[in-house]
């Protein structure tokens, strides 16, 4: 019952922010996935195809996946390919998402990378329902041993940037669950929020109570 609690009351939170802030599938060619991508343009074409194939979500993003570790030169290549696949212009916000898991799925780059990278998808999006949305595809696909580390880490790096905090807390709570020890820390998460007006800190009370 109080976990029914927690989780209606999470969903009135999100249903809330508005008012606190002013803040296809189609037919592609056949694709090689395992192909050495050599360069930024040629990562972004790959996303598309992927994307645009006829495969189930889960096997665009493993493709993705592949493609970046696959990928031609080091880490920092490979971060400066996804972030202009997320920046580009005709990419929608369902094939950014994807863009997102499939990082958090690949081999090659690392966990302080894959931290980095859901920092600057999450500040780039004006919408706060699009900041929640890239923090629950990056949740959901990366390795669940590292979940607590990244959401602390993310919590450091965003400072004061209240949206941020908010929206990466929720995605949070939303995605990896209470077990193992998770429920302290989402606990701790909630309360760094105080101090950010009456009203929401009325909402935090009550959830730290529930949890």
């Amino acid at each position: 019952m109080r976990t029914f609690k927690s989780i209606l009351l999470a969903g009135s939170m999100l249903l809330a922010i508005p008012a606190f802030f002013s803040s296809c599938k189609e037919n592609a060619p056949e694709l090689d996935y395992e192909m050495k991508v050599t360069v930024v343009n040629d990562f972004t074409n790959v996303v598309d195809a992927i994307n645009q194939s006829n495969v189930s979500k889960e096997q665009a993003i493993k493709n993705i996946a592949a493609a970046i570790d696959n990928m031609n030169g080091d880490q920092k290549d490979k971060l400066q390919a996804i972030v202009a696949a997320l920046n580009s212009t005709n990419t929608t916000l369902e094939k950014q998402l994807n863009v997102i898991a499939g990082a958090m799925q690949s081999m090659s780059i690392d966990l302080p990378a894959k931290v980095d990278l859901i920092k600057t998808a999450v500040e780039g999006r004006p919408d706060y329902n699009e900041k929640l949305e890239a923090v629950k595809a990056a949740f959901e696909n990366i390795n669940p041993n590292s979940q607590l580390e990244t959401l602390n880490t993310l919590l450091d790096k965003y400072g004061k940037y209240f949206t941020d905090r908010l929206a990466t807390i929720s995605g949070a709570f939303i995605t990896i669950g209470y077990g193992n020890g998770k429920l302290d820390q989402i606990k701790t998460a909630i309360e760094s929020l105080s101090g950010y007006g009456g009203k929401l800190d009325a909402i935090n009370t009550q959830m730290t109570a529930l949890l």
